[in-house]
């Protein structure tokens, strides 16, 4: 069994719902499974998709302790090597891919038979050539701080080496996944820079079809569409990663594309706009304002614990404070309330000419 699967929350679930369509189309024999990292709402059809729906806690019973300290993202990321740990596992599935909501097929992956031949773990690069220094591109010291491998994309074949990994990988993100590149912590991207160095049969995907995104615009240009998209080497487009893409801001071509990355003027990539578009309709399609307006029930209980414990830090310093200067404090605060009471609301006269 050939294993395709996403993770997301409830709210990304019409980007979820337009990779699935795509798989179906273009990779029609992989089983796509979506790993929900949430729990189920009783609004949300999850029967009529077409697809497994499998919580994070049916395969994590300790994810409440995950989400205590996680944000909803870095929650969403740690889990992978859980998943994939488990389609090996308990599915018997003989390859595994990941690959983020927010990705689209428009090609079949059968580059992949050719590289599963030498390789057990397949990453693709950020970008495949030097990125110029023309204060427009994204520079490589954002790779550097967030990883060289895009992890909206991860292809695995079962063996010894890629259960070695997944379990070095989880370790990892279960203890250090946070988002804090100014320590070198980027959730579970960032470790997989070590991955080529660590593991075996690991191997680059070159094709610059695979995972293009706004990160590699510098080097990919997309032909007037005739039927499928192509690069304008000639390659086909295999996915797009619309990542930061907002389509609710999508009232003009300029704001449509890719809304988050500042640095890049996507009103002057035409080339864009009819890929873009597509996409926005799938989404449109799939009930993205409805979807995107759902609450995330593990988002709600990180936030509610983060708020507790910074009310119990702000209570812990007050106690902390010498007699003098809590009387002080209290002295304030009395007084304040006294000059409030004073005040009178009157609703105010009309006046008349």
């Amino acid at each position: 069994m050939k294993v395709l699967f996403t993770i997301c929350s409830n709210n990304y679930l019409a980007q979820a719902l337009v990779l699935a369509a795509s798989a179906k189309k273009f990779e029609p024999s992989w089983k796509f499974i979506l790993g929900l990292v949430d729990a189920k709402a009783d609004n949300i059809p999850y029967a009529s998709f077409g697809f497994d729906v499998l919580e994070i806690a049916v395969i994590e019973p300790d994810v409440d302790k995950l989400a205590e300290k996680y944000s909803i993202v870095e929650l969403n990321t740690c889990v992978k090597p859980t998943y994939a740990s488990w389609f090996f596992d308990k599915l018997g599935a003989t390859e595994v891919v990941y690959m983020d909501p927010d990705t689209c097929l428009f090609q079949p992956m059968t580059g992949l038979d050719d590289h599963f031949e030498t390789a057990d773990i397949l990453l693709t690069p950020h970008v495949l050539t030097p990125v110029p220094l023309d204060g427009r591109s994204l520079g490589e010291n954002l790779f550097l701080n967030y990883g060289l491998y895009n992890l909206g994309f991860l292809a695995m074949k079962r063996s010894g080496e890629t259960d070695r990994f997944l379990g070095w990988w989880k370790e990892r993100t279960y203890s250090s996944g946070h988002n804090k590149p100014a320590i070198g912590l980027y959730t579970d991207q960032l470790w997989i820079n070590l991955v080529p160095v660590y593991f075996q049969r690991v191997a680059l995907i070159r094709h610059p079809g695979y995972n293009m995104g706004p990160w590699n615009l510098h080097e990919r240009t997309l032909l007037p569409p005739e039927g499928n998209f192509r690069l304008d080497s000639g390659v086909p487009l295999v996915f797009y990663h619309f990542s930061g893409f907002r389509p609710a801001k999508g009232g003009s071509a300029g704001q449509m594309l890719n809304s988050d990355e500042a640095l890049y003027q996507m009103q002057h990539r035409g080339d864009l706009y009819p890929l873009y578009q597509a996409y926005k309709d799938k989404l449109m399609a799939a009930d993205h304002p409805f979807y995107s307006s759902q609450p995330c029930h593990y988002a709600a209980f990180h936030d509610r614990l983060m708020a507790r414990q910074e009310q119990l830090r702000q209570i812990a310093e007050r106690e902390a404070l010498p007699p003098f200067h809590k009387r002080c404090i209290r002295k304030i605060r009395r007084i304040l309330h006294a000059q409030w009471n004073k005040i009178s609301f009157h609703p105010a006269k009309k006046l008349s000419a």
